[in-house]
């Protein structure tokens, strides 16, 4: 008989403490509302300044990816031009 009642006391301060979160999430939910709000308008400024990032590495990877291959093409442009003096000289000895 005492485990019993001592059971039911227990379950009652679970039910209470229950009670209290829900009250608790319900304030949250609907009483506090620009709390919601301000969080959401925070993630998505994170949110748009990452996007911006990403576009800005990506625009930089480009203007790489450009140079890199000019450069490339350059030096292959120089080893043909030192090539065909290369055999010139050779011609001229």
């Amino acid at each position: 008989m005492l485990e019993a009642k001592q059971k039911i006391k227990t379950l009652e301060m679970m039910l209470l403490e229950r009670e209290e979160e829900r009250e608790i999430l319900l304030i949250n939910k609907t009483g506090d509302s620009s709390h919601h709000r301000i969080w959401l308008e925070k993630q998505s400024a994170k949110m748009i300044a990452l996007q911006e990032q990403v576009d800005e590495y990506k625009r930089r990877d480009e203007v790489c990816e450009r140079k890199w291959t000019s450069l490339i093409q350059d030096c292959d442009q120089a080893r043909a031009e030192a090539n065909h003096l290369r055999a010139q000289l050779n011609k001229q000895r």
